[in-house]
């Protein structure tokens, strides 16, 4: 067999390599669709709210209770996920806090302790809608515009949502309280929706995984 020409395999040589690029953009993970439940069970628990002054926000205290699993955090995810949550370490509080600093802490601890028990992913991808413990649900949009809620005798909350790569990132912040951060992304081949929560407030911080489940109940 003749050898080509030197023209002809400069041609034909980047037509082979064309495929073997294309492959790992086919691997990447979509983003999530359709409407998914929080699947307690399998989520982190953690505090019910902040320790008295010196105690570390994510360390647990006795009689506290969680969402689910052990006190404590779960020892990691199945399907080796490794989500761990990460009680304790946090940085502790400098000096005495004013009970409004530690009113505002507590709301954000509020919110961290009332995660969506829904969240459906509207096509087109614009608006994502979640659902509460009442089920009640309200639409966001996807486009990272900033909301803010007004609270009376209590921190504004400022709520922005807004797609990253293949995940969706919630992020909501107390004034003067805190900050949490939501990355909500596919896991286990598509079969479940992680969520890596991580909480910040007042310097404290406290790591924690959820998940969430297809919902073949034909609700919102």
């Amino acid at each position: 067999m003749r050898p080509l020409p030197l023209r002809s395999a400069l041609l034909i040589g980047p037509l082979l390599i064309a495929p073997l690029a294309v492959t790992p953009l086919r691997a990447q993970a979509s983003r999530p669709s359709g409407t998914w439940r929080l699947d307690l069970a399998k989520s982190d628990s953690f505090p019910a709210r902040p320790g008295p002054r010196g105690d570390s926000l994510g360390r647990p205290r006795a009689g506290l209770g969680g969402m689910g699993g052990e006190a404590g955090g779960r020892g990691g995810m199945e399907g080796g996920m490794g989500g761990r949550g990460r009680m304790g370490g946090g940085r502790r509080l400098g000096g005495t806090p004013s009970a409004k600093d530690l009113a505002r802490m507590r709301q954000t601890y509020g919110l961290l302790r009332h995660p969506p028990r829904t969240i459906r992913f509207d096509p087109g991808d614009s608006t994502v809608t979640l659902g509460d413990d009442s089920g009640a649900t309200t639409t966001w949009r996807t486009d990272g515009t900033k909301y803010l809620e007004k609270v009376e005798d209590a921190g504004d909350i400022e709520t922005r949502i807004r797609w990253a790569s293949d995940g969706l990132v919630i992020e909501r912040k107390v004034d003067g309280g805190g900050r949490i951060r939501e990355n909500y992304g596919l896991g286990l081949g598509g079969k479940r929706l992680i969520v890596f929560v991580e909480l910040d407030a007042s310097g404290q911080e406290l790591s924690l995984t959820r998940q969430y489940q297809p919902d073949t109940s034909g609700g919102s």
